[in-house]
């Protein structure tokens, strides 16, 4: 399984507890010692997409509270579909509603 912007990895423990690895993606530096001192798999925020940069394909992706947090969401929701085990991944979801897009440069 993969979390994208996984934070302090709370919600991430609870899923991991069904996957055999679990890799996780956060641009705070200090959170991503957190998830590291958890031991779950970081990948690149800007390469987990990548063919070469961890699995080829993710049973289970989760995305919460994360697409109005970047600058190419529509972007994002390609790179997800693409990484998604293409007959059995599933996607978990969340937006913030209304939509307020905040991109932190």
């Amino acid at each position: 399984m993969l979390d994208l912007g996984a934070g302090d990895g709370k919600v991430t423990e609870v899923m991991a507890r069904h996957f055999r690895n679990t890799y996780t993606t956060e641009v705070s530096g200090v959170m991503r010692r957190v998830l590291a001192s958890k031991k779950f798999g970081l990948l690149d925020v800007d390469k987990w997409a990548n063919a070469d940069e961890g699995p080829r394909y993710f049973d289970l992706i989760s995305c919460l509270n994360l697409l109005d947090r970047c600058d190419r969401p529509i972007t994002l929701l390609q790179q997800i579909r693409n990484k998604l085990n293409p007959d059995t991944g599933i996607l978990i979801l969340a937006v913030v509603l209304p939509f307020n897009q905040y991109v932190e440069s």
